[in-house]
């Protein structure tokens, strides 16, 4: 498996975790992030080992990655709004 493949598999496991963790929250589910925040890491340690030409092909991956991240950012913000006006 060459570095641009594994990094790509990394990508699809943090797109997995992201799914699943906005399917959770949706439920109304805590959720752990830790695990999302250790691939996130290595998905950019691994880009970062690349050429740039292969690092270059997998922009749409990771465009694609930013905008679940970003999704489930607003999902959190949005229970933390729930959760808030809930409680108070």
């Amino acid at each position: 498996m060459t570095p641009r493949e594994r990094v790509r598999e990394e990508a699809q496991k943090v797109a997995a975790l992201i799914v699943t963790a906005r399917r959770l929250l949706a439920g109304g589910a805590a959720i752990d992030l830790s695990a999302l925040e250790g691939q996130v890491r290595a998905v950019c340690e691994g880009v970062t080992g690349l050429e740039t030409a292969e690092g270059r092909a997998l922009l749409p991956t990771l465009d694609s990655l930013v905008d679940g991240l970003d999704g489930l950012a607003g999902d959190l913000r949005a229970q933390f709004h729930r959760l808030g006006t809930e409680g108070g």
